[in-house]
């Protein structure tokens, strides 16, 4: 019986004191840059996603089998593609490869890295102008992304 109160104590305190990492689920999400603080903003169809102060634009984040398409709320036909003769993410319906519109998301922490799926050498990453870029190496794999999970303001009713 004291055995298995001390199995019981200690399995309950190595979970406690465990690090949690996120679970990534589909649904909708506030994205934030953790070094900068700023987040996904309204998509440029033409150049690309820039990072603002506010997360006020919510992106979908959908399951496909291990890998996942990002979407935003505002533009639910399009997805976020990774498109090889282009240095910046772009929004499409679809691609001759539909694997540039899946990637793969690592969680570390609290903390995510977004990796294409079509490359495993390639990370979403920022540019120097403050908009939504690709990496090139793998080892630029650091989690710099957090996902705020977005619940709408209910209204109060009289």
């Amino acid at each position: 019986m004291k055995f298995n109160i001390f199995l019981l104590l200690l399995a309950t305190f190595l979970a406690v004191g465990s690090p949690q990492e996120i679970q990534i689920h589909p649904g909708e999400y506030l994205i934030q840059n953790i070094h900068t603080n700023k987040y996904w903003a309204k998509p440029d169809l033409a150049f690309g996603i820039p990072l603002q102060t506010e997360g006020n634009v919510v992106w979908k984040i959908f399951a496909v089998g291990k890998n996942f398409y990002i979407r935003p709320l505002s533009h639910v036909q399009l997805s976020l593609a990774l498109l090889v003769n282009d240095k910046l993410l772009r929004l499409r319906e679809t691609t001759p490869n539909p694997q540039n519109l899946q990637w793969i998301i690592h969680p570390s922490g609290s903390n995510v890295a977004i990796q294409s799926a079509a490359d495993s050498k390639k990370y979403v990453n920022t540019d120097v102008y403050n908009k939504i870029d690709y990496l090139s190496q793998g080892s630029d794999a650091e989690p710099m992304w957090r996902l705020v999970h977005y619940a709408p303001k209910r209204t109060k009713l009289l």
